[in-house]
């Protein structure tokens, strides 16, 4: 509830389950904390990645709510492949820092 989106527990919840039938995030135990997980894209869930783009240059030219930081509304517009890279990249390394240890 104290995030932006303002979501309650049980929502997202049910949300995270769901995204995990479907094998696009699964989880791991958190490592300083018992009580929480750390989810994290599956391949199948990166392989979304264009599409989301595709989604997100929409909704940035279509909807009136959405309201991107400048350098994200640039990037959406100049180089989406270069923001897929990056994602992706910096996905790597947190699989590095926190898969390889499964």
């Amino acid at each position: 509830l104290a995030s932006f989106e303002g979501i309650s527990t049980n929502i997202l919840s049910d949300r995270l389950k769901r995204l995990m039938e479907e094998q696009l995030i699964d989880c791991i135990d958190h490592p300083h904390a018992k009580t929480r997980k750390l989810y994290f894209l599956t391949p199948v869930g990166k392989n979304l990645t264009h599409s989301m783009i595709e989604i997100a240059k929409w909704a940035k030219n279509n909807l009136s709510t959405v309201e991107l930081p400048p350098d994200i509304a640039s990037q959406l517009d100049n180089d989406p492949e270069g923001m897929i890279r990056a994602a992706l990249s910096k996905l790597e390394d947190w699989e590095r820092e926190f898969l390889s240890k499964r």
